[in-house]
């Protein structure tokens, strides 16, 4: 309980934005390895950069809480923080841009399709189609929440103990 005093707000989005990059990432794999239009559809670099983006967060969290004695070390730790929550979400901004890219096209033609070539597709097919918008929308809220993230600290400053006399 001590511990959690201590966090900051960007602690919690920081950790918010870790454990939805996980489950996006859960999708992705869900999505390539499913049966229908994008099954074994892999998108470059998406595992690459989940596991930048983790390890983005998880070095700034690391960071946040190590104790120092220095004031130097303090500003450059707050320094390293900061480039690493924002390099985490550059991370997933370019996963997404990756996944959306990768999977337009196939979205335009399953779902701007004649009724001709609308008979080809099966419920498999169209169920890979909405598995890619789920995933594109949880990339794109996971971004957002690590993009709100570095605005905010990630431990509370601790009040200055008055001594009364």
């Amino acid at each position: 309980m001590k511990f959690l005093k201590k966090c900051g707000v960007g602690s919690y989005l920081t950790c918010l934005a870790f454990l939805l990059t996980i489950v996006s990432w859960i999708l992705y794999g869900v999505n390539v390895n499913s049966a229908g239009y994008f099954q074994g559809q892999s998108v470059p670099f998406v595992v690459l950069f989940n596991i930048f983006a983790l390890l983005c967060f998880l070095l700034a969290l690391v960071l946040a809480f190590l104790p120092t004695k220095t004031p130097l070390l303090n500003k450059v730790f707050f320094i390293l923080q900061s480039v690493l929550l924002i390099g985490g979400a550059i991370f997933l901004m370019a996963n997404a841009i990756n996944f959306i890219g990768a999977r337009a096209q196939g979205l335009g033609f399953i779902f701007g399709a004649d009724d001709n070539a609308k008979a080809g597709f099966t419920a498999d097919d169209y169920q890979s189609a909405m598995s890619s918008i789920v995933t594109f929308l949880f990339y794109l809220v996971t971004w957002l929440i690590a993009l709100i993230a570095p605005f905010f600290s990630l431990t509370r400053k601790e009040k200055p103990v008055e001594v009364k006399a």
